[in-house]
């Protein structure tokens, strides 16, 4: 019976489904994914599969109606062509809805023809007796007719038209008379089947066109976007399939049903069924997604389609790029007349619409230019002549003048850059400027493909390339007037630096046009409510955390007077010799397209995998970057002469580490970058810079790994020639807590070995273009950072650059400073250090500063202010970029050597978020007592000068070398730096930060409606002590507008809060007077989530000068240490530390007692944890015993109660029970493995391996007695110094327990150590007990028998172990043989009842 006679609807969605879901259709589709893979032939299995899943769910209601691959293929039979057979026919009508009874000959019918290892799409029309012959051939002249090329009998078309009519039940007449219309086009040959399935589904949705005989043709899109539309309903389809297979093969259907006819599971393998079954792994997916991707990204075809689809406008959002080297103020003007002709002019108007390109340039037709400025002769008049101005107050707080210009520099002449060569890098065929993409709004919501391509969308080639000149910053000819820009003076010689009080602060000034001696008193102008001190002035006028000291460093007042602050009246006075000078080599730079060492290099066999690129800020190192060509300039005719280039600073372009010389701080980094790939990050619209893992790891395997194994020999080979996984499983740390993979192994190269790498690897990116492009154009940067000790010497010794070639001799100087084979730039920096007894501070004086970075041709840079004083920090900032290509200097930093007492390693701010200080939490408590003690420790017996560091090239750095004594005389004429007392300064620093914290902790009790406002100024201040923070939060700019900063800080020389009132409200009325809800947000005022839960403030700031030993008394009441322990646990516990002594404890017990650490934090719900993501996992006692800190528990758990313990506290016998101490809590976390337990115990899980209670009892296996005792022992006295435990429940044989304990206000239970009370004792009002505990006295009859210590515990343990082992035996043995007593029968009663009348 045919189903598709049947009326039923259902029968007829049942048949749809039987089709789809044979096993033989999907099963062979779902196997050959694989061929959806970029350049690989698609399978035949595969484009049927898709089709048919097209013409299902169209129902077979299309325009052109569908034959399959299989069926429309003629078939021989001993050389005879053979017609479908009656079963054949007859399946594939009720497969494809054909009626036999009236077949319609109306609609085309479609399929796809396979002939010479090619597939092309073919439509019949019989009604017509048209046949369309779509992309039989591919070459680049197939779009002529050939009558021998295009003739049908070369691909047997007449046979296939006879044969598809008999499956259709059709007359198909006499095929010569059929009309063949061909239409062909270019193919590359590998995506034909693509192609086909695209022209046929096409044809199917809408037709052949509109007119009759002509069909319309869309535009064919790129074989990689077509590969991804069939990947998509493929695995749609197969999925779908899959649920109707195993549905059908459940339900008990008649034997006559369709379904049995169809299914053919027993031609399909069962590792087939397995794998469809565990499809969701997406294992077969993955390999052609990751491949699609790598192809799609790297194809200007797809680019540009998807920038088509993309581009919005001309004029896309313009993105500030802070990567690009500074430019005079008329460079663009100029720079805009370098061209005339129209295409110069049509890609000006096209780089501007990119922000990345805006400033694009030819520069080798840039015309020379002479750079504006002073010439020689005129400096002494322009200098002498000026007058010193006192009053800024019009001005900005964060710049001074500058009143002398650099010198002029006329138009360079010499030799600028190497030349152009074509063959450097791959300019022609890559990817089009019209092709990278608009970069998206941030806040624009845009919808994603169904198959989200990610990172190799965006670490995709996007054209950029290279010149052979790509690495020069500076002219290839020697510097120009180098000693004109190093140490100028900018100022008068006859400036005088202590004069930083304005009139305007101190008065005794006229208002007299003409001010003399005989003007009358009332012109004069009297200021009274201002005084002036210096530092260690202000450090006298209270002590620590006095009322003098908060109104001094806090609200600037000393009495009813405002302070102004004048550092000149703690100046201590130094000569020229006491100053001693000297220069060393801080850091170096090479940028090179080729790596030449004189000794090996070590590269390392896997990608280090790192939060952020390792070059994460910028350095002020460019090169520059040929700008990808415009699509007109790709299909021109004829070479191109002009190539527009961009500098990029190399912060900017991705790459990642290579490999490295040496070791520890004396290393070489050796990086290696990838230019193509250079974008900036959709969604945030900064620049991406740390390759993803997935790219890393398809560069090493196919371009890196293979190099090295061809330039190895067999001997080499065992450990270079690796695989990634195993260089992987090689890295792999010991231990499975760690949850970091170990750094991946090195292998050091010679030379010779190294360049041959290099030149494998671009010869493996030539070979394979398609895929690999987007590592093309690499180029390497040789690294090393702090390496001043390495290379110090004196000024008159000048031997830094003997030095680093001594210390590393690794390095070819000769080979380095040679222009064509790559960029040197070093950093050289001179140092003032001052020569005396007394430890002093430098500090630059920014007037001197700011005016000598003027003459020396920097531009503004950026300014930093120590302690927000006004006239005392540091500059930073660059030359121009037309300045810096002829003197080779291109950046310059100026600071103050006493940011030494506190610098991070990495240069990163590290105090705490507002947040935290808003809480007064543990860890703002933490933060700011660290850097108070740095402040008030050995920093104030140490000697702090200043530093002037210079980055230029090799070349300029010699030229300085040789004249640096005479520069460094002459600068130190001008008295730049201010020398004071080291112990004044810091001082200075100390109070100003506990002031500020006191502050903090004032108004956190306060709680005024502007907590939040408040708190974002006071973290600024203490931020500004030791740098200069970048303010990004609004509201912390705009209180600082409303308080006048810039203001307040040139009038009195540093910020005040002079309104600030602790006692009254508004506390500071210049501020909005209550937080909004973003402040609120920011830090975490008012949040339901219980990980936010502001922790209680510490409410007690200890002075560092006179700290509380017993914080609430000697012996307080039993009630009063519940409560102190309760809210302020810190207050009264003596900080934890670790103890030497239990080093011998490491080896066995030790790693017992940290994998109990381990695994108890591991089995806390992650709800309770401030961050998930942040278990505490020691590796070692001393860390695991850290972890039951109260200050860990409080900073590791999101809500956490301590409670109080009287064990072993004088007077806590008359306190009512007394409790266990930490040594006798042992047996609660390690009970002996004989100790009884419930069967549905939570303590149950450690029992079991690996847990630490399975490794505690594997060890007290086969111990005796007194060994036992012994690991107890050890044990308890690990118990003994812990800070606090959680509350923890022991279990019984009856009772479950628990490991975890939440009190009944919701918080988690800890129970704190007597030993680190602050108290002498508990309050006794009834008097001590007349006779000691039992144990007490126990272990001092042992004592008085002659045993020590040890001896005395182990005795009196194994005594009462004794005890009760014997007290257990007896007592199961008495219930064993126990018979229970003769039942008492009760004596009947014989007397006589008495009537109750009697009673």
């Amino acid at each position: 019976m045919s189903v598709f006679h049947s009326s039923s609807l259902k029968a007829f969605e049942l048949m749809i489904g039987c089709a789809m879901a044979c096993p033989s259709m999907w099963a062979n589709a779902y196997q050959t994914i694989p061929t959806l893979r970029s350049r690989v032939w698609v399978d035949g299995h595969m484009m049927d599969y898709y089709l048919m899943s097209v013409w299902y769910a169209s129902r077979g209601q299309t325009h052109v109606r569908l034959a399959d691959i299989a069926s429309a293929t003629v078939c021989y039979e001993d050389g005879i062509h053979q017609l479908p057979s009656h079963a054949e026919i007859e399946l594939f009508q009720q497969r494809y809805f054909v009626d036999p009874q009236s077949p319609d000959s109306s609609r085309p019918i479609g399929f796809i023809a396979f002939h010479r290892q090619h597939y092309f799409t073919v439509v019949f029309h019989y009604d017509a007796a048209i046949a369309y012959v779509l992309g039989m051939r591919i070459s680049e002249d197939c779009r002529e007719f050939d009558e021998t090329l295009d003739d049908w009998e070369t691909w047997m078309g007449p046979l296939y038209w006879t044969r598809v009519a008999a499956l259709h039940g059709l007359n198909p007449g006499d095929p010569r008379e059929v009309t063949v219309v061909t239409h062909n086009w270019p193919q590359n040959g590998m995506d034909c089947g693509p192609i086909a399935c695209f022209l046929l589904k096409h044809l199917m949705d809408s037709g052949l066109g509109l007119d009759h005989g002509s069909i319309y043709l869309p535009p064919i899109p790129c074989g990689h976007e077509l590969r991804w539309r069939m990947l998509g309903a493929i695995r749609e389809a197969c999925r779908s399939s899959w649920q109707d297979y195993n549905l059908l093969s459940a339900s008990n259907l008649p034997q006559v049903d369709i379904w049995h006819g169809w299914n053919d599971t027993m031609f399909v393998e069962d590792e087939d069924l397995a794998a469809m079954e565990n499809e969701a792994s997406g294992q077969q997916y993955s390999p052609v997604v990751h491949d699609l991707n790598i192809a799609s990204a790297n194809c200007p075809t797809c680019q540009r389609a998807q920038w088509e689809d993309r581009s919005g406008g001309d004029d896309p959002a313009t993105i500030p790029n802070d990567d690009e080297p500074p430019r005079e103020a008329d460079e663009d003007e100029h720079e805009d007349g370098q061209q005339t002709s129209s295409k110069a002019q049509r890609l000006r108007k096209l780089f501007r619409r990119h922000p990345d390109t805006r400033r694009a340039q030819c520069r080798d037709l840039l015309p020379p230019r002479t750079i504006k400025g002073r010439s020689s002769d005129e400096q002494d008049q322009d200098v002498n002549h000026r007058k010193h101005v006192k009053e800024w107050s019009q001005g900005s707080m964060y710049r001074f003048p500058r009143p002398t210009l650099p010198v002029n520099l006329p138009a360079y002449r010499g030799r600028r850059w190497l030349p152009f060569d074509p063959e450097f890098d791959g300019y022609e065929g890559g990817p089009v400027y019209e092709s990278m993409k608009p970069y998206r709004n941030p806040y624009e919501f845009v919808m994603e493909p169904y198959y989200r391509q990610g990172i190799w969308t965006m670490f995709r080639d996007y054209g950029w390339r290279l010149q052979p000149s790509f690495h020069q910053m500076f002219y290839l000819e020697d510097p120009i007037r180098v000693l004109d820009h190093v140490l100028v003076l900018g100022v008068t010689n006859d400036y005088n630096p202590s004069q930083q009080i304005s009139e305007h602060v101190t008065g005794a000034y006229s208002l007299a046009r003409t001010p003399n001696v005989h003007s009358s008193h009332r012109n004069h102008i009297t200021v009274s409510d201002v005084s002036v001190y210096g530092a260690a002035e202000m450090l006298a006028l209270g002590g620590a955390d006095s009322e003098e000291s908060f109104d001094a460093f806090v609200r600037g007042c000393a009495g009813q007077n405002h302070i102004c602050i004048d550092l000149e009246r703690d100046r201590v006075p130094l000569d020229p010799a006491d100053i001693n000078v000297s220069v060393d080599i801080d850091s170096l730079i090479w940028v090179a397209p080729q790596l030449h060492f004189r000794k090996a290099m070590s590269i390392f066999l896997g990608p280090i995998i790192d939060k952020t690129a390792p070059i994460k800020k910028h350095n002020h190192v460019y090169v520059e970057v040929v700008v990808p060509q415009s699509e007109g300039d790709a299909n021109a005719l004829g070479g191109h002469t002009e190539w527009w280039s961009l500098p990029i600073s190399l912060s900017a372009i991705p790459h990642t580490s290579f490999g490295i010389i040496g070791g520890g701080s004396g290393s070489l980094n050796v990086y290696i970058f990838f230019p193509s790939m250079i974008h900036r990050d959709e969604l945030s619209g900064r620049r991406a810079t740390n390759v993803p893992k997935e790219v890393l790891d398809y560069f090493w395997t196919h371009v890196l790994l293979p190099a090295i194994a061809d330039n190895v020999d067999d001997a080499e080979a065992l450990y270079a020639a690796l695989t990634l996984p195993e260089v992987f499983y090689k890295a792999r740390k010991s231990g499975a807590r760690q949850r970091k993979p170990g750094r991946p192994k090195t292998i050091p190269f010679a030379p010779r070995v190294l360049q041959d790498i290099v030149q494998t690897m671009k010869n493996i990116i030539q070979e394979e273009p398609e895929k690999l492009t987007l590592f093309g154009s690499f180029f390497f940067v040789v690294e090393a950072k702090g390496i001043k000790l390495w290379t110090k010497s004196s000024a008159d010794e000048k031997k830094p650059i003997e030095s680093l070639i001594s210390e590393f001799p690794a390095l070819d100087w000769h080979y380095m400073t040679d222009r064509r084979h790559g960029e040197l730039v070093i950093d050289l920096g001179i140092t003032f250090h001052p020569v005396c007894k007394e430890p002093l501070v430098g500090l630059w004086r920014l007037e001197q500063l700011e005016a000598s970075f003027g003459a020396s041709g920097f531009v503004r840079g950026n300014i930093h202010h120590a302690c927000t004083l006004g006239r005392y920090g540091g500059i930073q900032a660059e030359m121009s970029q037309e300045r810096t290509r002829q003197t080779h200097i291109c950046f310059r930093s100026a600071y103050n050597l006493a940011y030494e007492a506190v610098h991070p390693n990495d240069n990163s701010p590290t105090f705490v978020l507002d947040s935290d200080a808003y809480a007064c939490n543990p860890h703002f408590m933490q933060e700011c007592n660290f850097a108070i003690e740095m402040y008030e420790g050995k920093a104030k017996e140490r000697l702090y000068g200043v530093r002037d560091e210079y980055r230029l090239s090799g070349f300029a750095a010699m030229e300085v070398l040789d004249n640096l004594e005479a520069l460094t005389q002459h600068y130190l004429k001008s008295r730049p730096m201010l020398w004071m007392s080291s112990a004044t300064w810091f001082d200075f620093l100390a109070r100003r930060f506990r002031e500020l914290q006191r502050t903090q902790i004032c108004l956190r009790r306060i709680e005024p409606s502007n907590m939040g406002l408040l708190t974002g100024i006071l973290c600024t201040m203490i931020r500004s002590i030791s740098s200069t923070p970048i303010i990004l939060d609004f509201h912390v700019r705009e209180s600082m507008a409303l308080l006048r900063f810039s203001q307040v800080c040139e009038r009195f020389g540093m910020f005040f809060l002079f309104d600030l009132e602790l006692e009254s409200t508004p506390n500071l009325p210049d501020i909005q007077e209550s937080d909004d809800a973003e402040v609120m947000r920011l830090v975490g005022a008012k949040s339901n989530d219980r990980r936010t839960v502001s922790k209680p403030m510490w409410p007690v700031l200890p002075s560092s000068d006179n700290e509380e030993t017993f914080p609430i008394g000697e012996r307080p009441t039993w009630q009063a240490v519940i409560k102190a322990i309760s809210d302020v646990p810190w207050t009264l516990m003596r900080a934890w530390r670790w103890d030497s002594c239990l080093m011998h404890l490491q080896p066995v017990v030790g790693k017992l007692f940290t994998d109990f650490t381990c695994q108890m934090w591991l089995f806390l719900n992650k709800h309770w944890l401030a961050d998930p993501t942040d278990v505490p996992v020691p590796s070692c006692l001393e860390e695991a015993m850290t972890c039951w800190t109260v200050e860990t528990v409080y900073r590791s758990v999101t809500a956490c109660a301590f409670e109080a313990c009287n064990a072993n506290l004088p007077g806590a016998l008359s306190r009512g029970r007394p409790q266990t101490p930490f040594s006798g809590r042992v047996s609660i976390f390690f009970p002996l493995p004989e100790d009884p337990y419930h069967v549905r115990s939570p303590w149950k899980v450690f029992r079991i391996k690996p847990g630490y209670l399975w490794q505690f009892h594997e060890l007290m296996e086969d111990r005796d007695e007194e060994e036992r005792f012994h690991v107890l022992d050890r044990l308890g006295e690990i118990f003994s110094n812990l800070q606090c435990l959680p509350t923890s429940v022991a279990m019984s044989k009856k009772v479950v327990g628990k490991p975890w304990v939440i009190d009944k206000h919701g918080k988690v239970q800890f129970i704190t150590n007597p030993t680190f009370y602050k108290i002498l004792g508990l309050a006794e009002s009834a008097g001590p007990r007349a006779v000691k505990p039992t144990e007490e006295f126990s272990l001092d009859m042992y004592r008085l028998a002659g045993y020590d210590e040890l001896l005395a515990r182990q005795s009196l343990y194994l005594e009462r172990r004794k005890l009760r082992l014997a007290r257990d035996k007896k007592s199961h043995k008495t219930k064993k043989s126990r018979k229970p007593p003769p039942r008492k029968t009760k004596k009947k009663c014989h007397h006589k009842r008495i009537p109750l009348m009697v009673l």
